[in-house]
């Protein structure tokens, strides 16, 4: 199965022992992202604000912990649009 560790790892949390997590197939990453409106600039910089202090203040770390049961990796730059 080739999933999100966000939907993976409560998952295998529940289902101990059966399941066992493989990465490293491909050097791609890929990140869950927030889709804004164009006509909402301001709304996406609050989100892209928030998440980056969240993470700087180890908020994000500790909630990721707490809902999935492990860290995972967010990137730092988020892109406002794709390339």
């Amino acid at each position: 199965m080739v999933n999100s560790l966000s939907s993976l790892v409560p998952m295998m949390n529940v289902q101990k022992g059966k399941f066992r997590l493989v990465m490293g197939i491909q050097d791609l990453k890929a990140y869950f992202g927030v889709a804004t409106r164009k006509e909402d600039p301001e709304l996406l910089k609050f989100i892209n604000q928030q998440f980056a202090e969240m993470k700087s203040n180890g908020e994000l770390a500790e909630l990721q912990k707490k809902w999935f049961g492990e860290t995972m990796e967010t990137p730092n730059e988020v892109p406002t649009k794709l390339p």
